[in-house]
């Protein structure tokens, strides 16, 4: 009794091992896996600051580049007033206005770009949530599987001690009332 005794207990030691190196491993492989999804977010938002600030060069030099052609349409306004008068004047102003709108279109390119760039972001964030919940409750799920696999096979064993270690008392009992071989000759 005391040698199944000990069985079980390393039985049940080596699996408890068994499960805990299992565990571990698993979980080492999905440290591994969002180590390397989070390497490849880090190196997407890299090339992504780095493309905003090529944007953003870009749009200084096209506003400077605004500045500087309005600053020239109105010298040539000034000019143009001087020499031409009214139809000159209403030219120009047309121009600029057209200056003035492509600026403010590009502003507003701008602005859409940047709220663009912070949804997707948003967005990113969102789904790398709701994938470690989803991680979180799949570990929960084979976690509670495992308890009740060992709550199984507990249970089996202890049948298989009831089922062969069953006290004398419960055995069948002999029939009697039947005389042996012996005293039948006699």
């Amino acid at each position: 009794m005391r040698r199944k005794v000990n069985e079980t207990e390393i039985e049940s030691e080596l699996h408890i091992q068994y499960m805990e190196r299992k565990f571990k491993g698993d979980q080492d492989c999905e440290s591994r896996k969002y180590c390397k999804l989070e390497r490849g977010l880090e190196e997407e938002i890299e090339r992504l600051k780095k493309e905003i600030q090529t944007e953003r060069k870009v749009n200084e030099a096209v506003h400077g580049h605004l500045k500087s052609r309005s600053t020239k349409f109105k010298e040539q306004k000034k000019d143009l007033d001087e020499k031409y008068g009214e139809a000159a004047k209403e030219k120009m102003d047309k121009e600029i206005a057209e200056i003035q709108d492509a600026s403010a279109k590009a502003a507003e390119e701008i602005l859409e770009l940047k709220a663009n760039l912070e949804m997707d972001r948003r967005d990113k964030m969102d789904r790398n949530a709701m994938e470690q919940a989803k991680k979180d409750e799949e570990i929960k799920k084979e976690q509670k599987k495992v308890a009740m696999e060992e709550a199984a096979l507990g249970i089996q064993r202890k049948w298989l001690e009831y089922r062969y270690d069953i006290p004398a008392s419960w055995k069948k009992k002999k029939k009697k009332g039947k005389k042996s071989k012996k005293n039948k000759k006699k």
